[in-house]
């Protein structure tokens, strides 16, 4: 293996609170859960001889193009120049620092990219091994499918 990119999608739970007025005027506080799918990457790594031959940026590249979540999130050591230099050229940006995370007791940055999200047929319209005939626009889906054409 020369390199390699260990990622996951992960259904992260958020606590929210609501504050709704009652009848008195007074007002009473109600808990739900809110969902959400968000992008994590565990593990980066390539063998020293083949470094900065843009390998990690390609890996991340494909991870961010098939993850499909508004987000992506990672830990760094802060110690790891080249390693937040990659992240911050791809986009991340640290979001906080978090003392003591690694066993070693470094301190890691939690860094954080949003992605755009992409619809599934301008996935396929970059894809180069769709021949051009295939590749349609949305609305002439659509309008094939209400004629009945499809």
């Amino acid at each position: 293996v020369i390199a390699y990119l260990l990622g996951k999608i992960l259904d992260e739970q958020q606590q929210h609170i609501e504050y709704h007025p009652l009848f008195g005027g007074g007002r009473t506080a109600q808990s739900f859960e809110q969902h959400r799918r968000v992008g994590h990457i565990f593990s980066l790594a390539v063998l020293p001889e083949f470094r900065r031959n843009g390998l990690a940026k390609q890996l991340l590249d494909v991870f961010h193009e098939n993850c499909n979540t508004a987000t992506v999130g990672l830990h760094c050591r802060q110690s790891n120049a080249a390693a937040v230099r990659l992240y911050e050229c791809a986009g991340y940006e640290p979001s906080y620092s978090i003392p003591n995370y690694y066993e070693d007791g470094e301190d890691a940055y939690y860094m954080k990219k949003e992605l755009k999200q992409v619809h599934f047929f301008e996935r396929l319209r970059k894809a180069k091994s769709i021949p051009k005939n295939l590749i349609v626009t949305v609305e002439e889906k659509e309008e094939d499918l209400l004629a009945g054409t499809m």
